[in-house]
């Protein structure tokens, strides 16, 4: 399923001073539903953006669970519809769509991992990839926390039609460094983007402001449910001019986070 995204010109509005406040006109289904197409099991050591770029849509790319891959890897623009996941290979004995996950279950996540650079990263237009079970941490020894994004959705695009697109982070435990903490999470500069079930923490600096999720690029619709989110601020929208003219993030869906 395609999650519904507005115009172009919808998402370029300029905001009206007096224009009233409204709940969300566009909601994301974010119905977990699994694919029928091939799976691509990538074992431990093995060559995960291989995967990526080989993937049709509609196929389920399987990471082992407990080892680990060490970024940045790219998510290709593909032709046509269909969705590809990116799931653990333990992924039955995780917790069911509509339950979060925590850190006590780390050990049954295959573990992506950012050495500096974002671990997960698009070209323009890349759409469809849902992420189930998925740990996303810093590497191990990198402490340039006050630069560090784990995952980084869009790349200075102009227009919104160039944007990444239905992006979902499903029952992912996505965490900076214990000690050293990491800037941001998830940079959401995209449309009809999600995050699900999942459990967000050690986002945390002494000398700037880290958050789990922020979009400054992003026209939305966003969705944000039922995730723990730790971090100087919690969640941010704007706070930075957009290389897309007039951008006015909009129906964003925020809820049972804590």
């Amino acid at each position: 399923m395609l999650l519904p995204v507005r115009s172009a010109a919808e998402a370029q509005a300029v905001a009206q001073p007096n224009a009233q406040v409204a709940l969300p006109q566009v909601y994301l289904d974010t119905t977990y539903t699994p694919l029928s197409g091939n799976t691509i099991a990538v074992p431990a050591g093995g060559d995960f953006q291989a995967a990526l770029n080989n993937a049709n849509p509609g196929d389920t790319i399987q990471l082992a669970a407990g080892a680990s891959y060490t970024g940045p890897f790219i998510l290709p623009n593909k032709a046509g519809a269909g969705w590809i996941y990116i799931e653990s290979s333990a992924l039955s004995s995780l917790p069911a769509p509509g339950n979060r996950v925590s850190p006590s279950l780390a050990g049954l996540m295959p573990k992506i991992l950012a050495p500096g650079s974002a671990a997960i990263q698009t070209v323009s237009g890349a759409h469809q990839y849902r992420f189930i079970g998925i740990e996303f941490a810093p590497a191990p020894g990198q402490y340039s926390a006050l630069q560090l994004t784990l995952i980084n959705l869009g790349n200075g695009e102009t227009s919104v039609d160039q944007l990444p697109n239905n992006v979902i982070f499903d029952r992912c435990y996505i965490h900076g460094d214990p000690a050293a903490g990491a800037r941001r999470g998830i940079a959401m500069d995209s449309t009809a983007t999600a995050v699900i079930d999942s459990y967000l923490s050690d986002f945390k600096l002494t000398t700037s402001e880290a958050l789990p999720i922020q979009s400054e690029n992003g026209p939305g619709p966003f969705k944000i449910v039922n995730d723990y989110l730790e971090g100087g601020i919690g969640v941010s929208f704007g706070g930075w001019i957009p290389t897309i003219p007039n951008l006015v993030a909009s129906d964003i869906e925020i809820r049972g986070n804590y």
